[in-house]
């Protein structure tokens, strides 16, 4: 009986992991869901404010993602979402944190980053997801993705200033997407 209740119980200590697990992660991509990376942003929020050190937080939004799903499909959205959420981790530290925060939304935390080299950073991503190319059933699917971007320092509160900060990097975004809409120079063909 007791052997039959140590096993039990390591089931059910694995089975809690995986609903864990769950819980703070996106399944279609495997990244962090928006309350995981709520969470370490808290976290990275409080350590920078202890440490006294700068951090970037990066919003990134796929520009015509709707059209992908509108013209060829749920399932090839979910193709570019899990190519741009490859694209990410590999291209960022181990110690950054990346997250879906929802449909074609994606947050990229770059603690113990300056904004000289978190700016480098974010060109180097940007070269790499603009345009993001996903073949599909014959086609190619080309997305681009708008960034916007807030830093953050030792004075940064992290419960004050967490939703702010992540409100901040949105709106930073959009302005980006709107001048892009808005900028009326030919453009080059890469």
């Amino acid at each position: 009986a007791a052997t039959d209740a140590e096993r039990r119980i390591v089931e059910l200590r694995e089975r809690i992991g995986q609903l864990e697990k769950l819980a703070k992660t996106d399944e279609l991509t495997g990244l962090l869901n928006r309350r995981g990376f709520e969470t370490e942003l808290q976290r990275t929020l409080a350590l920078a404010s202890r440490y006294e050190e700068p951090g970037l937080l990066v919003y990134a939004d796929l520009d015509g993602f709707k059209m992908v799903n509108d013209t060829y499909g749920h399932a090839a959205g979910d193709a570019v979402l899990r190519r741009v959420s490859r694209l990410l981790t590999d291209n960022l530290r181990c110690t950054d944190f990346v997250g879906r925060l929802g449909g074609d939304e994606f947050a990229m935390l770059l603690p113990r980053t300056s904004s000289k080299r978190g700016a480098n950073r974010i060109r180097a991503l940007r070269r790499m997801l603009n345009p993001v190319v996903v073949p599909w059933k014959g086609a190619t699917i080309m997305v681009h993705a708008s960034f916007g971007v807030q830093s953050y320092g030792g004075d940064t509160d992290a419960d004050a200033d967490g939703a702010q900060l992540l409100s901040r990097a949105d709106a930073s975004m959009y302005q980006t997407k709107y001048l892009r809409a808005h900028d009326n120079r030919p453009r080059m063909s890469a």
